[in-house]
């Protein structure tokens, strides 16, 4: 048997065998993350004995909101995909609510097919008691069950088991995101204004707005919090441009009407 490879380019894992009868004439490239064991002729390009470099099992991304860099963790295989997503590109659109650090969409492969994987996600501020965390599988938003510790949450889920977005076995992936209540979503909101390093005068007036907002919901009286969140939002509009970027009034917007839709 004669092969010839003129145009491969790409990674063989595994065991290449040239067995006496077989000549191989390599005018291609062939790299070989394995075994070569060559018992006939091989002519031509050498192989280069080189491996894929190793999905990282640690990826930090900033988050879309401009609420500051989210770090993910494996323990099993390594990220593929991870890039922050602003909920203005989400299809089906997720459900009303304060979604203070964005989406996520994500994909882990590399681990052994058909068991469970353990996903860390920490965050730059603590997440609140009662946070969900949203995630897309077959066009419908579902509740994945998670674990809060401080500002990490941990995520277990089973390839292709019914919080797995991906059919392809040995890989998970995920279009999600942290839903907090009205109240805690202002909270992070306010967290959010904080480490934009606005001035000092924009921060504090921006601040004691939301402060009223958290109170007026503590009290229950979501109507008046709904009156002063659109007040908000008007007055952050009189600013673009001004004492707020336009990026930094973007996020500032979307985050307080994400409260209003999930004010009940």
């Amino acid at each position: 048997m004669v092969l010839l490879c003129r145009s491969f380019s790409g990674w063989i894992i595994g065991t290449i065998n040239n067995d006496s009868t077989s000549d191989i004439t390599n005018s291609g490239t062939i790299n070989n993350c394995g075994t070569f064991n060559n018992n006939g002729t091989f002519t031509g390009n050498p192989v280069q004995n080189t491996c894929p470099p190793p999905l990282p099992s640690t990826f930090t991304v900033p988050s879309a909101t401009g609420a500051g860099p989210v770090t993910f963790a494996t323990p099993a295989g390594g990220f593929s995909k991870l890039v922050a997503v602003p909920q203005s590109g989400l299809s089906p659109t997720p459900p009303a609510g304060s979604y203070p650090f964005g989406f996520f969409s994500w994909s882990i492969t590399g681990f052994a097919p058909a068991t469970s994987v353990t996903l860390t996600i920490t965050f730059p501020s603590p997440v609140p008691a009662g946070t969900q965390y949203l995630k897309l599988v077959g066009g419908t938003w579902v509740p994945v069950p998670i674990v809060i510790s401080g500002n990490t949450i941990i995520i277990t889920i089973q390839d292709n088991g019914p919080f797995d977005a991906d059919p392809t076995v040995g890989t998970i992936s995920d279009p999600g995101g942290l839903l907090v209540t009205t109240a805690e979503g202002t909270q992070q909101l306010i967290n959010t204004i904080n480490g934009m390093h606005l001035s000092s005068a924009i921060t504090s007036n921006l601040d004691w707005k939301l402060q009223g907002v958290v109170s007026s919901l503590n009290l229950g009286q979501n109507s008046g919090a709904k009156n002063q969140l659109n007040s908000f939002i008007n007055f952050v509009n009189t600013q673009t441009g001004k004492t707020i970027a336009q990026d930094q009034a973007t996020t500032i917007i979307q985050g307080a009407q994400n409260i209003i839709n999930a004010i009940q």
